[in-house]
């Protein structure tokens, strides 16, 4: 019917090229709906992704909140081991201050001891002395028996210099009376109880001057007495009253020794 019309044939052309690009509208209508399922598959891959992700971040700042948690309980333990070792080394301390004051009085009962048992040393050696002493009581002045004195107990030359600074000292009685008193020397020499000594006494600013005397007691060297010299005590049995009043004078600016004589 359009073909027997003057336009119909133009007209069915233009038709037909409309339908051609009514199909190739329709195919790459067709293409972009692909693409757009393309893409909204790929959206959803990512969607999934991200929500994936999320939940690693929320599981990631539940550890972190976590250690951020365990991280102030270290440092909450840290410092309490801090104050505990502080405390330990005000103990400690405390405990050195009493553990050296305990050994500074231990260290002075000890030289208290000692002292006692040097005391108690020499308290025995006294009274072994004075038992020996009555013993073998050796009478003076009885010219009958200074035959057999002198072969019992020889007689010993004895020099003794006197001053402020040495160990010889003189002794008197518990009466003080240096007539019952005599002469410390300080000597390792062994003499016996009842030896009979010559005595040279030099004192400070004075001539020398000679007396007789007789060994009566002993200070022996031990490890109990070893602050004290060993000697003897010479008892005076032959003494100028002049040199005596020098030895008087002299005690006067020194203290003599105290010792019971038998």
């Amino acid at each position: 019917m359009f073909a027997d019309s003057p336009g119909g044939g133009a007209q069915a052309k233009e038709i037909a090229k409309l339908e051609g690009e009514k199909q190739q509208l329709a195919s790459q209508l067709d293409t972009v709906d692909n693409r757009v399922q393309e893409l909204d598959t790929l959206e959803q891959e990512l969607d999934k992704e991200a929500a994936e992700l999320e939940e690693k971040i929320r599981t990631l700042a539940k550890e972190e909140a976590s250690l951020l948690q365990r991280k102030k309980e270290l440092k909450e333990n840290a410092r309490q081991i801090g104050n505990r070792r502080s405390e330990i080394l005000g103990q400690r301390k405390k405990l050195q201050r009493e553990q050296s004051s305990l050994q500074s009085t231990a260290t002075g009962l000890d030289g208290k001891i000692n002292k006692i048992q040097q005391q108690m040393a020499y308290e025995e050696t006294q009274k072994s002395a004075a038992i020996q002493l009555e013993e073998k009581p050796e009478p003076k002045n009885q010219p009958g028996n200074q035959p057999d004195q002198k072969r019992t107990h020889p007689r010993v030359a004895v020099e003794v210099e006197v001053s402020m600074h040495t160990e010889h000292n003189f002794y008197t009685g518990l009466t003080e009376n240096l007539s019952e008193g005599g002469l410390f020397v300080a000597t390792y020499e062994n003499l016996s109880i009842g030896t009979l000594v010559a005595l040279t006494i030099r004192l400070p600013d004075h001539e020398p001057f000679k007396a007789q005397g007789q060994v009566r007691w002993v200070r022996e060297h031990s490890e109990f007495t070893s602050d004290v010299s060993p000697g003897v005590g010479v008892e005076f049995t032959e003494l100028q009253t002049n040199d005596q009043a020098l030895i008087e004078q002299f005690i006067q600016t020194r203290t003599p020794l105290f010792y019971e004589t038998v």
